[in-house]
Order: C-alpha cells, then structure tokens, then sequence
C-alpha cells in the first residue's frame, strides 16, 4: 500500500477478486483450512462479523475495475497502461511453506491479466523487505488470530515482517485503541466487527485462509483452549 499500483485502493481489491482463496484451500491446505476472511479474524472468533465485503473470487469483476483505472488488455494476454506491463513481484520464504501457495496465485493473477513473477527469499530476508515496505507482494504467516482480538493491533498497525504496517485511516487507528480499553464485553465485539469493516475495506492485506490444526493424544488428558492463551499460546 506504499507503492504503486497498491496505493490505489481499488487496485487492491482487483486482486483480492482475482484470487480463488477456496482453490488455495483445496490444492495447498488438501481441504484443512478455512477460507480467509478480508476482515482478518476467523468465522470461528467470537467477534467475528460476517457482514463485510467478501471478495468472492470473480476474475471479471477484477478486469472491469483495472479497466476503470485506464489499464488495457492486450494481446499477449496482460494488462497494460502508459506504455508499460502490468508486472507485479510476489515474494516468499520456501522455509515456511507457501512456495505453492506463490505459485497458484501467480497462476490466478496471471489470467485476469496480471503478470507475476515469483521469487523464494530467506525467511529474515522477507521480513525485513516486508517491514521496510520494499515488496509489491508478499506471503506470510503468523498465529494468534483464533485469540484475543488485540492482535489486531499487531498485525494491523505493528513495525514487524507478518504486519500490515497500516496506519493511513483514522478511523480504523481510533477503533483499534478503543476497543483495547472497553471492559463490557458487548460493546467490544461491536468495536471489534467495526474494524473488521473498516480494514476489509482498505484491504492493506488479504487473509488467504486459516489452517487446521490436529492433535492426536489417547484420551487421558481433556484438551480444552482458553481465550486468552497461556504465556505464549492459547492451548
């Protein structure tokens, strides 16, 4: 969202149209995952709202509002506008597994005219070209969103390689420091589906989805989570 074409709003939505989460889901994750939502938290968080915009993956929809950005398609397939291609850099560490994950979405980006070349970086190398804003994209990964929502915080406004380092709406920033502070419980959740809102319509970033995780473990002990997490967890 610092460079261009990613300054444009709209553009960001382009590509979160042109992008099949559900086909991430099925082929990278073989069906263990859930879709991402725009909004950042899980269909399973309590505070989740389901009343945002969506994305569903429509490759048209994502041609019409290139094409309303004065981008035209040419014959080689991709689009182009003041004389240059359409060429967007995906970035990716192979130590954390989304080299696939690259590879697809360079596919689905590919045919709504977008042309993408994919390149595999060290872990540290990705971070710190994702927190020094030197990227058009990138995939990453963390945990702690199935959590308390102040990790909203972290990943929306934070310094650091999985962050979206997102601080140009105001809106959102106020929303953000509010709900640390509400102590009833309702009015959070309605703070925290606000932001949700909020952030899936900037779009700084676009959750692809939520893996599954198993446990295997022979019924003497009751596993059970707690909201808050212990220490650094939340089993």
């Amino acid at each position: 969202h610092e460079k261009e074409p990613m300054t444009s709003k709209e553009f960001r939505h382009a590509l979160a149209y042109a992008i099949n989460r559900t086909e991430l889901v099925e082929i990278t994750q073989r069906g263990h995952a859930i879709r991402g939502s725009p909004g950042l938290l899980s269909p399973n968080s309590p505070y989740y709202n389901p009343n945002i915009v969506k994305y569903e993956y429509n490759p048209q929809r994502a041609k019409d509002i290139l094409e309303s950005q004065r981008y035209q398609l040419k014959e080689d397939g991709y689009y182009w506008k003041d004389g240059k291609i359409l060429e967007l850099e995906l970035i990716t560490a192979p130590s954390m597994g989304f080299e696939r994950v690259a590879e697809i979405i360079a596919r689905q980006l590919g045919e709504a005219g977008i042309k993408v070349n994919v390149r595999s970086l060290e872990w540290k190398t990705l971070d710190s070209r994702v927190m020094n804003q030197q990227f058009d994209l990138a995939i990453s990964g963390h945990g702690g969103i199935g959590g308390d929502p102040s990790i909203l915080n972290k990943v929306i406004l934070g310094e650091f390689g999985y962050s979206a380092n997102y601080t140009k709406n105001e809106s959102l920033n106020q929303l953000l420091e509010a709900h640390l502070h509400e102590m009833d419980e309702e009015k959070r959740k309605e703070i925290v589906r606000e932001i949700q809102k909020i952030y899936a319509e900037e779009l700084p970033a676009l959750t692809l989805y939520y893996p599954k995780w198993y446990w295997g473990h022979d019924g003497s002990v009751d596993i059970y989570y707690t909201m808050g997490g212990i220490a650094r967890g939340d089993r």
